[in-house]
């Protein structure tokens, strides 16, 4: 019974880790939002829709991807072992 509630709760917090991965691989703006929001900072302000450098965005995906691979593993780690 112990080991089932271990492997459910470290694979919601995989699932956590890949949301935002992939939330940050497709549409960075929308994850700053998102998290914004999340924060209670009143998500949906000017602060937020100003325009973005490319450079910043490349690395928020590059990010977001390596935190979604990091989340599929930890995820398929758990419940192979």
């Amino acid at each position: 019974m112990g080991r089932y509630f271990i492997v459910i709760a470290f694979s919601l917090g995989g699932s956590i880790a890949v949301l935002h991965g992939i939330l940050m691989l497709v549409t960075p703006g929308r994850h700053r939002r998102f998290l914004a929001w999340i924060g209670g900072m009143g998500a949906w302000s000017d602060i937020f829709n100003s325009t973005i450098e490319s450079g910043l965005e490349l690395q928020s995906r590059l990010a977001g991807l390596g935190l979604a691979a990091i989340g599929i593993y930890f995820i398929w780690f758990i419940w192979k072992g």
